[in-house]
């Protein structure tokens, strides 16, 4: 599963913590890999912080990168962004420190745990290993 991880990564031209050896990575890391999966979205993240004074993290990823990934999954839409989507949120999860995993466990497995039809659609791009992950977390809440 690691190596189909690395894989999704590498077609993103995202380069894997994991195949380094390297793991819990700071929010930080994955700003710098999501300006440059989708450069369009830097403009988003200085908005965000002029308008908080800082970066907030859960904020930012429930309004960008969840509502959006939960839209297009609901919406039956298969473009190559929900597969971006769903690396970086899987690279998130597998490879971030407890602060980027805690947001990625807060939003995404909590709008999972109230939508089961994009639980359903999501299996087409989760691994198994992170899909695993939200079943656990909806059979827990």
């Amino acid at each position: 599963m690691i190596l189909q991880m690395v894989k999704k990564l590498r077609n993103y031209g995202m380069i894997s913590l994991i195949e380094k050896g390297m793991t819990m990575r700071p929010m930080e890391y994955f700003l710098d890999i999501y300006v440059h999966t989708f450069p369009d979205q830097k403009r988003k993240i200085d908005e965000h912080i002029q308008l908080n004074g800082m970066f907030l993290g859960h904020i930012f990823f429930d309004e960008e990168i969840c509502g959006p990934l939960c839209y297009k999954l609901r919406n039956a839409h298969t473009t190559e962004e929900i597969k971006k989507l769903v690396s970086f949120v899987e690279a998130m999860l597998l490879e971030g420190d407890d602060y980027v995993r805690s947001i990625v466990t807060m939003k995404v497995l909590q709008m999972f745990k109230k939508d089961r039809i994009i639980v359903e659609k999501a299996k087409a791009y989760f691994s198994d290993e992170v899909l695993e992950k939200i079943e656990e977390e909806i059979k827990v809440g």
